[in-house]
């Protein structure tokens, strides 16, 4: 250390820090840091003094100076502060020792490693603790009724965020006999300590369980005050059906655009819909559309296929509308699917009495979509139709508007 003028108490503390004790060396730090005891702020000094009051043993200093490396992301020295710190007992690092190596920070992964540091921590009678090697077990290990009884453990002493938990383990049948009874139970618990998943879980279990709206509305209002989008989604719902609450589509709008602007997937598919069908505004809608297909959800898909066919809020392009069907039928939906067997058999149609010659690749589009219709309607139609593509597929010949099944 730096030999400089000291204040009194200042020197008497670094008199017991270089006697051994690192519980001086730790004040001394923490002086320096903030400026006081007679010394100016020194982040350098600071850290100095506590390296060196972790290398006296000082567990708290240990376990503070791993969290300084995490967030440098020097994880390898962060683990070795940590190591020192939990052989005596410290449970923030047993915790975050855990997390390294379910991260493979510093350390090879490791799920088994990870989860005897959880364990540890746990055991210790943590309440937190007990919680994260809940939600270990149940997140990646799929040890639901392990994970159940942490779960119990953290609950029982008031760890809010343990009782949704449990409330999902009932709901879903994991690890339990599913009851929804007992999942609601759990959620209320959760929710009357302010839990906001609680709250918007218990609250969707009055409304599609119970059906009692207008205390569902108040449970979800508790949550989206909270910030919690899903809350927002569903009050949107409650508004546009008039369920617990006066029907008025322009606040149920005003929800999936407060949910939509935090992010909420569905919330910008639904408020893309409220622009598109009810205020026309249609190129912020297809904004919106993009949005929600850009994290998957298939019905914004459909939609943005929609605007392309009729040419609302961009330039009308067929070839744009079938693409974004496509997108939207792979992942299952319906209404997709049913739209390009339609489009199929019209195109189909319209050819047909063109006499035009298909190519392979209408072929192989048309049979595709034909064989859905067929499988999932068995219209006559749509039978002759495939029937007359699979003849021309083989002959190649262009076909005569009075071709089978076309009038």
């Amino acid at each position: 250390m730096p030999k400089i003028k000291l204040p009194r108490k200042i020197r008497e503390l670094v008199k017991k820090a270089n006697g051994g004790c690192g519980k001086a060396a730790y004040a001394i730090a923490g002086h320096y840091r903030k400026g006081t005891g007679g010394v100016e702020e020194n982040d350098e000094l600071a850290r100095q003094w506590l390296v060196k009051a972790a290398e006296l043993g000082h567990v708290g200093t240990q376990s503070d100076l791993g969290s300084m490396f995490y967030e440098l992301s020097e994880y390898e020295a962060a683990r070795k502060w940590w190591e020192k710190a939990a052989a005596q007992g410290d449970v923030h690092a047993m915790k975050m020792l855990g997390q390294l190596y379910e991260d493979g920070r510093g350390v090879e992964k490791n799920k088994s490693t990870a989860a005897e540091w959880f364990l540890k921590a746990a055991s210790t009678g943590d309440r937190e603790a007990q919680l994260n090697y809940g939600l270990f077990l149940d997140d990646e290990m799929g040890q639901y009724a392990a994970a159940r009884e942490w779960y119990e453990k953290a609950a029982a002493q008031g760890d809010y965020d343990a009782m949704n938990n449990l409330g999902q383990l009932y709901d879903n049948g994991r690890g339990v006999e599913r009851n929804k009874s007992t999942a609601a139970a759990w959620y209320l618990k959760g929710a009357l300590k302010g839990n906001p998943c609680a709250q918007n879980n218990y609250g969707a279990y009055l409304e599609l369980e119970r059906e009692q709206y207008a205390d569902a509305l108040k449970w979800y209002e508790r949550a989206a005050a909270q910030g919690h989008t899903s809350a927002m989604y569903s009050l949107g719902f409650l508004y546009k059906e008039g369920e617990g609450v006066e029907q008025n589509i322009t606040t149920a709008a005003e929800w999936w655009r407060r949910a939509a602007c935090k992010g909420h997937a569905p919330s910008q598919c639904n408020y893309g819909a409220y622009l598109a069908d009810v205020t026309l505004e249609y190129e912020a809608a297809m904004t919106w559309y993009e949005k929600a297909a850009a994290q998957g959800v298939a019905n914004a898909m459909c939609n943005i296929g929609d605007m392309y066919y009729l040419g609302k809020g961009v330039r009308p392009d067929s070839s744009k509308a079938r693409e974004w069907w496509e997108k939207a039928a792979a992942l299952g939906h319906e209404v997709a699917k049913n739209t390009l067997t339609r489009h199929t058999t019209e195109d189909l149609e319209h050819s047909l009495n063109r006499t035009a010659v298909l190519d392979d690749t209408n072929f192989v589009l048309q049979e595709k979509w034909l064989r859905n219709a067929v499988a999932e309607r068995g219209d006559k139609k749509d039978v002759d139709l495939l029937n007359y593509v699979h003849a021309a597929k083989k002959k190649r010949f262009s076909m005569p508007w009075n071709s089978p099944g076309c009038r």
